[in-house]
C-alpha cells in the first residue's frame, strides 16, 4: 500500500520556502497514512530524504534539515561512535564493579 501524502505549499512559518533556501528541490509534505511530516526531494517512492519528529512545521524542521544533510553525515557518524565509546566503557566498568562485588 503506497503513503498518502500531502504536499505543503504554504504554511504559517515559511517553512516550504525557507526549505528551498537550503535545497530548492526539497519540500515538506504530511504523510496522512503514518500522521508525521516529512521532507522529500525530487518524485517517486524514494523521494523521502528526512522524517520530522514534530507535531507542526517550525523552526526545529529546517534546523533538522539541516543537520541530516549529507555533508554533516562523517560529523554525525563520529558523534555516535564518541557516544557507543561512552556507553561500551560505562558497561565495562559496571561490569567489572560487580565482578569485584562477587569477591
Amino acid at each position: 500500500m503506497r503513503d498518502v501524502v500531502v504536499k505543503i505549499t504554504h504554511d504559517v512559518f515559511d517553512i516550504a520556502d525557507r526549505l528551498k533556501e537550503i535545497d530548492g528541490a526539497y519540500y515538506p509534505v504530511y504523510n496522512l497514512t503514518k500522521k508525521r511530516y516529512e521532507v522529500h526531494r525530487g518524485e517517486g517512492k524514494n523521494s523521502c530524504q528526512v522524517v520530522l519528529p514534530y507535531d507542526s512545521l517550525d523552526a526545529r524542521c529546517i534546523s533538522r534539515v539541516r543537520e541530516t544533510r549529507i555533508e554533516y553525515v562523517e560529523n554525525m557518524l563520529r558523534d555516535m561512535d564518541r557516544e557507543n565509546e561512552k556507553i561500551r566503557k560505562r558497561e565495562e566498568r559496571e561490569r567489572e564493579d560487580r565482578l569485584r562485588a562477587l569477591f
